[in-house]
């Protein structure tokens, strides 16, 4: 395909929503997107924006045993990995749900 041609289909992909998703097999950047939680409001491991529709990953949040990828438990200490939600410059995206977490 001609490169000149390239350069202007594929910021289309991007905008229309065809990105690719930062998250592979329930991990993003070495983590593993199940597990025990603790929201932080600065130095977070993942910056999290909410949306409604077309997240990169549902998230339930459990009161036990999150096993399944999307499944978080809230802790205040010994957590698996810490979350800071912001409204923009996000690492991913997530919605909650109450059935069905995961990519």
């Amino acid at each position: 395909m001609n490169l000149r041609i390239l350069k202007y289909i594929l910021p289309l992909f991007a905008v229309s929503g065809f990105a690719a998703s930062p998250i592979s097999e329930c991990n993003f950047n070495g983590i593993t997107l199940n597990g025990k939680v603790k929201i932080v409001t600065h130095n977070a491991d993942i910056k999290v924006k909410v949306v409604e529709h077309a997240a990169d990953i549902d998230v339930q949040i459990v009161t036990y045993a999150p096993n399944d990828c999307g499944e978080w438990q809230i802790v205040t200490y010994d957590e698996d990995f810490t979350i800071q939600f912001v409204d923009y410059a996000e690492d991913i995206t997530i919605e909650f749900v109450t059935y069905n977490p995961g990519t």
